[in-house]
């Protein structure tokens, strides 16, 4: 490959039930802003949220196929519809070794909002994520930065920042990890 690291891929996990013009912006804003580093954005419906109580969720097939309908025409975005043959709870963890597994040569991108990524120490293995991939926090909402430095600083006590390699962003780096 001329010695030139692969793009990456960045992956969005969700329950996506149903989606709505939130994840679809938040996805093109990501896939523009990620472009140097990743060539695509990934929309991956969650088969079975271990957070969400099932009975209210629509089939995952209806739920992949509305993603699809949003992302039609947009470059850069699709559904990946692996969740679905996978058996159990749906943990993101099991997703991104899965990822990391079918493209180890591509450098790999976890997409979550601010107040998702202060619940990590709560996911099954969420401290383990950035052994697997590079997490893209999403500010959302006031004191967004803040948030986010507080809680890298109580989940990864010796991260620290670093030279961001995109404008406007901060990066972070962690110990033993993305």
């Amino acid at each position: 490959m001329d010695g030139k690291r692969a793009a990456g891929r960045a992956l969005f996990g969700g329950s996506f039930n149903p989606p709505h013009v939130g994840h679809l912006r938040l996805a093109i804003e990501v896939a523009e802003t990620l472009r140097p580093l990743a060539d695509s954005v990934e929309l991956m419906p969650c088969a079975a949220p271990p957070h969400k109580v099932v009975s209210g969720l629509l089939p995952f097939d209806l739920r992949a196929a509305m993603v699809e309908a949003c992302l039609d025409g947009r470059p850069g975005l699709s559904c990946n519809r692996m969740e679905a043959g996978r058996p159990g709870l749906s943990y993101t963890w099991d997703t991104l070794q899965a990822c990391r597994e079918e493209t180890p040569e591509r450098p790999l991108f976890f997409i979550l909002g601010n107040p998702d990524y202060a619940l990590l120490p709560h996911w099954h293995r969420g401290l383990e994520l950035p052994e697997l991939c590079q997490l893209v926090v999403v500010p959302r909402g006031e004191g967004s930065e803040k948030n986010f430095l507080a809680a890298t600083e109580s989940m990864w006590p010796g991260a620290r920042a670093c030279e961001p390699v995109l404008p406007g962003s901060r990066r972070m780096r962690l110990p033993g990890g993305g």
